[in-house]
């Protein structure tokens, strides 16, 4: 193992580099990152969560006939912390997930109208953080304003990555038929930027008797990280080798248009089944 006291290598190490030539690095560099601590994956099906719409389109509705999903996608989600008492080192991760989701109403023998409303969804999962308890400043910061420092279990962050959801079906429902309680919707719980991503105020009418439920597919990766420094090996510093592209304005067009390659494959879509394609149902 190389010797990394004081910040200098006993011996040097070696790796080969994709093209086969062979990098040694010099000394072993001490880095400040965001380590990984935990993480976890997880496939949610969330069935007949509650849509919320406007005024306007909570009277379509309830003349609709029949509803069709169209499109859904997540403006936020909210994450918080919170240590767990009785296992020290863990975390209870706290997720709040905000769709905006798109459908189309059948009203009578008319063309079909889009409506847009929002859904949410609350979650939770455990994962190990570690403990700390440090303070930490920077010169980056004004002292009084928030994020001047960072206190114990602050330097915790929890992040995740989702792709948009998979709408995986909707309904129109009676009142009656929606489980758990009737909660009244208060739109000031909805945060703000989440409210600027709908054209009107959302809001629930005592009037109507019809409620729109839709089901979600959601993957998504939830990590803990903290600050930390590492001892990684340095190869040397990065040098841009690459040239800039010369401006495409004062360039031919048609000089340009003769170095981008013939789209073969636009003419000649592939034939061959792709991996995982069953041969038997192919010869059939």
């Amino acid at each position: 193992m190389p010797d990394v006291r004081n910040g200098a290598t006993g011996s040097t190490g070696s790796t080969c580099s994709p093209c086969g030539t062979v990098n040694t690095f010099k000394e072993a560099a001490c880095i400040d990152v965001n380590r990984i601590y935990d993480t976890c994956r997880e496939q949610d099906c969330l069935e007949d969560l509650r849509v919320y719409f406007c005024e306007a389109d909570n009277c379509l509705v309830e003349r609709a006939v029949d509803i069709r999903c169209k499109s859904a996608e997540i403006v936020w989600v909210y994450l918080d912390t919170e240590p767990m008492s009785f296992n020290k080192g863990c975390y209870m991760v706290k997720i709040k997930f905000f769709f905006k989701c798109t459908f189309e109403l059948c009203i009578g023998l008319k063309s079909a109208t889009e409506i847009t409303g929002m859904t949410t969804y609350e979650k939770k999962c455990v994962l190990y953080g570690s403990e700390g308890s440090t303070k930490t400043y920077s010169s980056d910061n004004v002292p009084g304003e928030g994020g001047a420092t960072v206190t114990g279990g602050n330097s915790l962050i929890a992040n995740i990555e989702v792709v948009d959801p998979v709408m995986l079906g909707c309904k129109l429902a009676d009142k009656c038929y929606v489980k758990g309680c009737e909660c009244e919707f208060d739109p000031c719980t909805i945060p703000g930027y989440v409210s600027g991503c709908f054209n009107d105020c959302l809001c629930e009418s005592a009037q109507c008797e019809k409620r729109v439920l839709v089901t979600l597919g959601v993957f998504s990766i939830v990590r803990l990280e903290r600050r930390t420094q590492l001892v990684v090996p340095s190869y040397d510093f990065t040098f841009p080798e690459q040239p800039a592209a010369q401006s495409i304005l004062n360039d031919d067009p048609c000089s340009l248009f003769k170095t981008i390659n013939f789209p073969t494959d636009q003419f000649f879509p592939n034939a061959s089944c792709p991996n995982g394609c069953n041969t038997n149902q192919r010869n059939r």
